[in-house]
């Protein structure tokens, strides 16, 4: 069943409600691939989602988007020989707002979670999602 809820999505760096948009970043362990998501604006609706026995929170995004969270990790497809659970775990990236870095194509192809520069997170990593 699915509730109905006006919610904000959870800040990683803060642990409260936030409407801005949060970058996700990860890769699969088997294969290597990178995946990026960039989370945005409020959302719509929430419901518990139960996944090979462990329970997840899914949240419907203001574009539609289907977004699982567990705990602080969001949760996407991947499909690899080596990843059996057909899913990658992405970590937020914590983004501080710096005006002496220029953002470029260092940042955007980045795969750790710490961007210090003038995207302040929400560039970084983008070219793999």
């Amino acid at each position: 069943m699915l509730n109905v809820v006006k919610m904000l999505l959870p800040d990683p760096a803060t642990g409260k409600m936030t409407t801005r948009p949060i970058r996700y970043n990860g890769r699969c362990k088997a294969c290597g691939f990178k995946a990026s998501f960039l989370a945005i604006g409020q959302v719509e609706r929430a419901r518990a989602n139960i996944y090979r026995g462990n329970t997840s929170t899914m949240y419907l995004d203001a574009k539609g988007q289907e977004l699982e969270f567990d705990n602080s990790f969001l949760i996407v497809p991947h499909a690899c020989p080596g990843n059996f659970s057909g899913r990658i775990r992405l970590t937020a990236v914590f983004g501080t707002y710096n005006s002496e870095r220029e953002c470029n194509g260092k940042c955007m192809s980045a795969i750790g979670n710490v961007c210090e520069c003038q995207c302040g997170g929400k560039n970084h990593g983008g070219s793999y999602g």
